[in-house]
């Protein structure tokens, strides 16, 4: 969660200064945004597989019910896009710095 929380100052250091793209540290969030995600879903798999059903068992059956079913098989996905097309961007833009300089 806590890069989620920092986004809005992300986009802040971009909208302030566009070769921000291109630094460690934008680069080190989307890194570190991919990583949550995958470990989020990951954590979520093995509770569900590993679920006995006992009373009292936090479950995770409310995220296969609508609306929260979109997080896992919308959001998390769009995301993961998102943090790849950024890094992918940032590559670019790298590149394209070089050549020219």
């Amino acid at each position: 969660m806590a890069i989620g929380f920092t986004a809005p100052w992300i986009i802040l250091g971009l909208v302030r200064r566009p070769d921000f793209a291109t630094s460690a540290a934008f680069i080190r969030w989307n890194v570190l945004g991919i990583l949550d995600l995958v470990v989020a879903l990951t954590i979520g798999t093995l509770l569900a597989t590993l679920s006995t059903g006992a009373a009292g068992e936090i479950s995770t059956a409310p995220m296969a019910t609508l609306p929260l079913l979109l997080i896992p098989a919308f959001l998390v996905p769009l995301f993961l896009m998102l943090h790849t097309a950024a890094l992918m961007q940032s590559r670019q833009i790298s590149r394209h710095r070089e050549r020219g300089a």
